[in-house]
């Protein structure tokens, strides 16, 4: 009886024994476990910062080359607006110029005459009309005769020049000649006016060049 007791004790602290191991594994284990899900978690936590960090920086700096292509932008158009305002002052002491034009009587008379005849050569009718300021008329009707020969002379063909008694040049316009032909359907302006406005835009890129240098600027 002695001897199974012995047995049975020493089977139970076989059992204890190999349940302690068992548990001392599983623990062990289980830390393992544990301590690597953690660095993984760690890890993971660790790449997300970085890609967000990385995600806000390439937003900041997206951000500043957009703040500095809308300020290069802004100086530009500054610089655009500024160069336009040069050409409007120029062209308005341009428009002040043709008012000395007007006032050497016989330079104008002059400017008429070659206004009116070159006028009738462009539109090439046998009847043309002339309208002009209500100054001007007298002046123009003292060339009318002097430009229809000047015409005649340069085609070989006649003209028939008259004033436009029905249409009047407003004050405003600076001078020169508003021709018409076809009985009124085709009509020219040589008024000193648009004459100006053509010459402007024609010689605009070099008057841009002249001041301005070659431009390198582009919106």
């Amino acid at each position: 009886m002695a001897g199974v007791e012995k047995q049975i004790n020493q089977m139970i602290s076989f059992i204890e024994v190999e349940a302690r191991e068992k548990a001392k594994e599983i623990e062990t284990a289980a830390n393992e476990d544990f301590t690597i899900e953690k660095q993984r978690l760690v890890e993971a936590e660790k790449l997300k910062i970085r890609k967000d960090y990385e995600r806000k920086e390439k937003q900041v700096e997206v951000q500043k080359k957009i703040g500095q292509s809308n300020e290069i932008k802004a100086a530009r158009l500054k610089v655009l607006k500024l160069r336009e305002e040069i050409l409007t002052e120029l062209v308005a002491d341009a428009q002040k110029q043709l008012a000395h034009i007007t006032a050497n009587r016989e330079g104008y008379k002059n400017l008429l005459r070659s206004l009116i005849v070159q006028g009738a050569l462009k539109l090439n009718e046998p009847r043309v009309t002339v309208a002009c300021r209500a100054v001007d008329r007298d002046l123009v009707q003292s060339v009318i005769a002097s430009a229809a020969a000047e015409y005649q002379a340069k085609c070989g063909k006649p003209v028939d020049i008259s004033i436009d008694t029905r249409t009047v040049l407003a004050p405003e316009c600076s001078g020169g000649v508003v021709m018409a032909g076809f009985n009124g359907k085709i009509r020219l302006d040589n008024t000193l006016d648009t004459r100006l406005e053509l010459a402007y835009e024609g010689l605009l890129p070099e008057i841009r060049t002249r001041l301005f240098g070659k431009s390198q600027i582009q919106i």
